[in-house]
Order: C-alpha cells, then structure tokens, then sequence
C-alpha cells in the first residue's frame, strides 16, 4: 500500500469513525434539548420562512412539485442550520443538493446541475467530515468558527476576480456563447464555489460571500418579476429569505467566534 492509498483509507476511516460518533450521541439527545440554544425569535423565524417557502412552492409549482418542494424546505434547515453552526445541517445538504440537482438537470439547467451534482453534493461529505473533527467542535457540537487574516482576503478577492473573468470569458461566452448577465453570471457561479469552501472549512467570511451572491440574486429576480414575469415572485421571495438569512448567519458566527477564541 503506498502513501496515497494509506492516506486515503485513513481519511475514510476517520470519516466512518466520526460519523459513528457524531450519530450515535446525537441519538441520546432527548427530543426536548434539541431546541436548545435558540431564542424564541429564531424558532419563529424559523418556521415562519420554512412556511413560506413551501407555500411559494406549492403555488408557483406546475412540474417536479413535490421534489420543488422538498428540496425548497431541506435549502432553507439547511441554511438556518449552518447560521447556527449545527453539523446537523449537512444532512439536509445532501438532499437538498440530490433534488435540486435533479430538477435542474430534468429542466435542461445544466450549470447549476453540474455545480450541485459534482462541486456541492461532495463538499458536503467534506464539510461533515471537517466539521466533526473533535478540536473544530466545541462542547454544544457547534462549529468553532474561524477568519481569514488580511493577506488571505486579499489573495481571496484577486483570485475570485480572477477566476470569474476567466470563467466568463472561456467557458460562458467562449463555450455557451453566453452575452446576457455574463458579469454577474460568472461571478456568482465563481463565488459560490469560494464560498461553499469557506464554509466547510468554518470561515466567518464565508457569509459575505452568500450575502454578495444572495442580493445579486434577490435585485436579478426582482427585476424579472417588474418586467412582468409573475413565475419569477418565488425565486425573489426564495432568494430575499436565503439573504435575511445570510445576515443572520455573518452576525451569529461572529458570535460563535467570540467564543471560539475565549475556548482557545
């Protein structure tokens, strides 16, 4: 066995062992501790924005309603999860991921098919597995977050520009011969791989990144929906919860980071 394959069976029987670990306490929480550590406020925000959404999908719904549906509710614990900072939230991950992934692929929307199916839906076996690794958890088993330090957000924010203009120029224009939203287009598809990265791996800026890609989405679908695309309402009101949410979830994980370097 040489050192590739050493590593590799390491890494997967960690990932096993911490799996094992991670579900076999999770077993023992009583059904009354599971919403501990939310406010009254976060439970209605919660239910209220998990509600809306599966009224949205119902209503605006014609094809794939109950996978819409599905995959719209497990998106939204998903990301009230992860502002929380709960591993709990990979396991709606990998649903929302495989439906979404699925409808986008059925309705010929292949680069957002491509980006759930092969860059999402592993990240998120990664993400578990960083995420239950005993020293990047604290004793609640919530994320101990980190953030960048200022050259890292410097090589962040050139490599991102970098990498949109290439993506852009090469493969949306050069390829699809793409010429409608080509700059926000290819900057969003790049962030979003940037920032599902920074989120596996517990950085606070990660969500800055979700609220750049979610307003871009929220004014895109606006705009749609005054230029008379009734269809376009449930995206808008999906994408202006996703950043009500990604709001939320820079300002909890500064918290989380309050604490995180206090526990170090």
């Amino acid at each position: 066995m040489n050192l590739t394959e050493m590593n590799l069976s390491f890494v997967i029987k960690n990932f096993y062992t911490q799996l094992y670990n991670y579900l076999h306490g999770f077993s023992k929480i009583k059904i009354s501790n599971i919403l501990l550590g939310w406010n009254k406020y976060e439970i209605l925000w919660g239910i209220l924005s998990v509600t809306i959404l599966a009224v949205v999908s119902v209503k605006t719904t014609d094809d794939y309603l109950i996978l819409t549906t599905i995959a719209t509710i497990t998106g939204m614990f998903n990301l009230l999860l992860v502002a929380k900072g709960k591993v709990l939230n990979y396991f709606f991950a990998l649903i929302n991921n495989l439906t979404y992934a699925y409808i986008c692929y059925q309705q010929g929307i292949y680069g957002q098919f491509l980006l759930f199916a092969f860059w999402f839906f592993p990240m998120q076996f990664y993400g578990f597995y960083s995420w239950t690794k005993p020293q990047n958890t604290s004793e609640n088993n919530d994320i101990m977050t980190k953030n960048l330090n200022n050259r890292q957000r410097f090589v962040l924010i050139l490599g991102i520009l970098v990498a949109a203009t290439l993506y852009g120029y090469f493969i949306l224009m050069g390829y699809f011969h793409q010429q409608i939203g080509l700059i926000p287009d290819s900057l969003t598809g790049v962030v979003s791989v940037v920032a599902i990265t920074l989120m596996v791996k517990a950085y606070v800026e990660q969500w800055i990144l979700w609220i750049v890609i979610n307003t871009l989405s929220t004014v895109i679908w606006l705009q749609q929906y005054l230029s008379g695309d009734g269809a376009g309402i449930a995206f808008l009101v999906m994408w202006l919860i996703y950043l009500i949410n990604a709001v939320y979830g820079y300002i909890n994980w500064k918290k989380l980071n309050e604490r995180s370097i206090k526990i170090k």
